[in-house]
């Protein structure tokens, strides 16, 4: 998987590259628009109750190594919040042509964005429910790949491409993503695929504050792209989208993290496992370090090759890429601490305020700077954001009666990273990426000498690390008294 995510991530860096070669920052704006009308539909009408999906999936595989009932129950969810989607958009046409700034009507390219990228997504949780992983590797994977394929088409085939070849490319991929994703699933796996009520009442009281956090997730993700559409126009949010897609790369590397983690999570709770949940606790911030050390070694690589290959109307967008790069830190925590939310339904509403806070705090922080500072200001607003975000976070899941340690620990990740982005932004892309380079080797190479490469020394403590943040080890039994309270009567 973690191969099929590198290759991912090199696939968009070479969509963006020559998208900032043949498309201008205008049409790139009108396509990140776009997008931002069809995660509306995807994440807050259709895909809210996939989390439930996994938690429930994943506890009837282990028990009667099949999915079918649970799986019955969110399809019959996904289809009738599916035909509101699409009826909405029917209904909002006038309004998403003002939105959009386009004269023809734009209903069937936001009907199948809708249709496709909520069933890429579902077709990737069930895969999860039954272990098979290595999907959220392949379908981002053939999703870009695909796109790259129709970007690298342009000049040959649409020179001057408007919006509306990027949402083919970008529709095309993702329906043969989710096809792939639906026919490997075996089907002995969908047994006992059946309609029941109570299973779909289950599904909902899980998920029912769900949307309300998808909302949340919603705003903090695109609000920087209205704000900079009212202020500063469709061209500034191109530029802006194309820096914060820049930045996506190293979340392609993150996700699959709690993608992977979250089942083994869910699987020690049940079990009652609390030393192994422990022991993922203790893990995250020593990870959370490791994380930030290799996004700055990376930055001393990708950063100046950025510089050179896009199209001066993007000059704009390398300050924006070093601010949203300063977040990245916090974002790894956030994916280190989701497993636990999915693990203990009860702090899930606590996760829903959270994102809450996320969201008011970016809009305040954006309708503020944006005027003041340009597409800085929405840069500056997201990453603080992000950082109070993480730290709420721990804050909440301690409910969980795990031991979290100092809060501050969980800010010394992004310390790791400062210093690397301070000399990118001081010294310039070249000067900086030579200093970074360096002082890595130097540092790697004190720790190897200094500290050892026995069992107690550095490279023994990272292979460690690796065996307790996935749960390796974790005690086939119950290792603790388990709660009290049954885990499928708390939702």
């Amino acid at each position: 998987m973690l191969v099929c995510q590198a290759l991912a991530a090199v696939a968009l860096l070479a969509s963006l590259r020559w998208l900032a070669l043949y498309v201008d920052p205008e049409t790139f704006g009108r396509y990140a628009l776009y997008q931002s009308v069809v995660s509306a539909g995807a994440l807050l009408l259709i895909s809210w109750p996939n989390a439930a999906l996994l938690r429930f999936g994943r506890e009837e595989w282990g028990t009667h190594q099949q999915i079918g009932a649970t799986l019955a129950a969110r399809l019959t969810l996904f289809a009738s919040c599916l035909c509101v989607a699409v009826a909405l958009s029917w209904l909002l046409d006038p309004w998403l042509r003002t939105f959009l700034r386009v004269d023809g009507s734009p209903f069937a390219w936001i009907a199948a964005g809708v249709i496709v990228m909520p069933t890429a997504e579902l077709a990737v949780y069930m895969n999860q429910a039954v272990g098979r992983t290595e999907m959220y590797g392949y379908s981002p994977l053939i999703t870009r790949a695909g796109f790259l394929a129709g970007v690298l088409l342009i000049p040959a085939l649409q020179p001057g491409a408007d919006w509306t070849y990027l949402a083919v490319c970008m529709v095309s991929s993702t329906a043969l993503a989710a096809s792939v994703a639906v026919v490997t699933l075996p089907r002995s796996h969908y047994r006992g695929f059946a309609f029941e009520a109570s299973r779909i009442g289950q599904l909902l009281r899980y998920s029912w504050t769900l949307p309300f956090a998808g909302i949340s997730t919603y705003v903090v993700t695109w609000i920087d792209s209205w704000v900079i559409r009212d202020v500063k126009g469709v061209a500034s949010v191109g530029v802006y989208n194309w820096a914060y897609q820049t930045t996506a790369v190293a979340a392609l590397a993150f996700a699959p993290i709690a993608v992977v983690l979250t089942p083994r999570v869910i699987d020690a709770r049940v079990k009652g496992d609390r030393v192994s949940l422990q022991r993922y606790v203790d893990a995250i911030v020593p990870t959370a370090s490791l994380g930030a050390a290799a996004v700055a070694l990376s930055l001393a690589f990708v950063f100046p090759v950025l510089r050179h290959v896009a199209a001066p109307a993007y000059a704009p967008a390398y300050p924006v890429i070093l601010i949203l790069t300063s977040a990245l830190p916090f974002q790894l925590i956030a994916y280190l601490i989701t497993p636990i939310g999915g693990a203990y339904e009860r702090i899930l509403p606590r996760f829903v305020l959270v994102s809450a806070v996320i969201a008011v705090l970016n809009t305040t922080g954006d309708l503020l700077l944006v005027r003041r500072i340009g597409i800085n200001g929405a840069a500056i607003a997201t990453t603080s954001s992000f950082a109070i975000g993480a730290l709420l976070l721990v804050v909440v899941v301690r409910r969980a009666g795990l031991d979290f340690g100092p809060l501050w620990r969980f800010a010394t990740p992004a310390l790791v990273l400062a210093p690397a982005l301070g000399v990118l932004g001081w010294s310039g892309p070249t000067t900086g990426g030579v200093v970074i380079v360096g002082a890595t080797v130097a540092a790697f190479v004190g720790a190897v000498t200094y500290f050892g490469r026995g069992d107690d020394g550095v490279v023994g403590r990272v292979l460690g690390l690796g065996r307790a943040l996935t749960l390796a080890g974790a005690a086939p039994g119950l290792s603790v008294p388990p709660p009290a309270e049954p885990v499928s009567d708390r939702c």
